[in-house]
């Protein structure tokens, strides 16, 4: 078993912090408590949360308490707080040729639910789904949607043409709330566009 002592809780989460700044993809169980609170707070800050590549960081939730995100006590509340809404961290949607994204279909999506995730029934093959909600959706720094081909050309132009508010496609009217929403599109999804 290897072991490093630092002078400081400072440097142990440094060194860590370091351990982030790879290439490659690195996957973080995350916890509650104090020493926990001190590498949220140092990733945070520069210089770590401009060079650290967020896309190559995976996290998984070790444990939380079953209370809400508000409540001083959640896990989840803390790292959102302390570490992510201090980072850009994309969340990257793709799009149905029916306009729904994630899990989230025409005609059934409660926009204003507040809950973190909802069931959603797919409309034609009945399969359950679970997915994040719109309002969740909402709350990142940045939404890419990447949609490509042809038969999602049609949708596409309608939500570049239309008032999103208006519109019954989930991918019309999920946007960053404060933050950058973007869209990527290749030439067939695009063609109508022009």
């Amino acid at each position: 078993m290897n072991k490093t002592i630092f002078d400081t809780a400072q440097q142990a989460v440094e060194k860590i912090a370091q351990e982030f700044k790879k290439a490659q993809p690195v996957h973080i169980s995350l916890s509650g408590g104090s020493t926990p609170k001190l590498l949220f707070k140092t990733l945070a800050q520069p210089p770590y949360n401009t060079e650290i590549n967020w896309k190559n960081l995976h996290f998984w939730w070790g444990d939380d308490r079953m209370v809400e995100p508000s409540n001083p006590e959640s896990n989840y509340g803390e790292v959102q707080a302390l570490l992510f809404d201090h980072i850009d961290i994309p969340i990257i949607l793709g799009m149905g040729t029916d306009g729904h994204t994630a899990s989230l279909f025409p005609n059934q999506t409660d926009f204003d639910d507040e809950r973190l995730a909802t069931i959603a029934e797919h409309p034609e093959t009945k399969q359950l789904r679970i997915s994040k909600t719109a309002k969740l959706i909402e709350k990142a720094k940045r939404v890419t949607y990447l949609v490509t081909g042809q038969s999602k050309a049609v949708i596409i132009k309608q939500i570049f043409a239309n008032d999103p508010k208006a519109q019954s496609y989930p991918a019309a009217r999920i946007k960053a709330s404060n933050g950058n929403t973007e869209w990527y599109l290749d030439k067939e999804a695009g063609e109508l566009l022009k």
